[in-house]
């Protein structure tokens, strides 16, 4: 009887080797579950990445505008510290209608400074992965000599 058992279990075990040995040889689709885990994250990855790429690029653009408003006061094309402020306020007004900019000149050591805060979600666009972006500014000073 106990031989009979074994030799119906092995004959059934057969059969269903036969029947799922297809789907065992065919790997096609087998990372389809791990992808579809990981998709979500790596797409938030992505969109994370691009919302601080696009803070650093407006950083790098405040400082530029910092450096141009010194040079523009440092060589005579703006008469006051105030003018230069104004050209650096219409020159980021695309990233924010929130910016402080200040252009200071101290006589004593002959060097101008220019300072440039914008919220930082203002540079990151309307993606909005970052709700940290939303709870701070981002600053630049620049300084240069006056040259006349």
């Amino acid at each position: 009887m106990k031989l009979r058992l074994n030799s119906l279990s092995k004959s059934n075990k057969a059969r269903g080797n036969a029947r799922f040995s297809p789907f065992r040889r065919d790997e096609e689709g087998a990372v389809t579950v791990e992808a579809a885990l990981w998709m979500p994250f790596f797409i938030l990855f992505l969109f994370g990445i691009g919302e601080l790429s696009f803070v650093f690029h407006g950083q790098a653009r405040m400082l530029e505008i910092a450096q141009d408003a010194n040079r523009g006061f440092s060589v005579g094309r703006f008469a006051s510290t105030t003018e230069a402020s104004e050209w650096a306020l219409q020159a980021l007004r695309p990233f924010s209608d929130e910016i402080i900019a200040q252009t200071m000149y101290n006589p004593g050591d002959g060097i101008v400074y220019t300072g440039i805060s914008i919220p930082a979600s203002d540079l990151a666009g309307n993606i909005g992965i970052f709700s940290m972006l939303s709870s701070f500014d981002v600053e630049v000073v620049a300084q240069q000599v006056l040259e006349y």
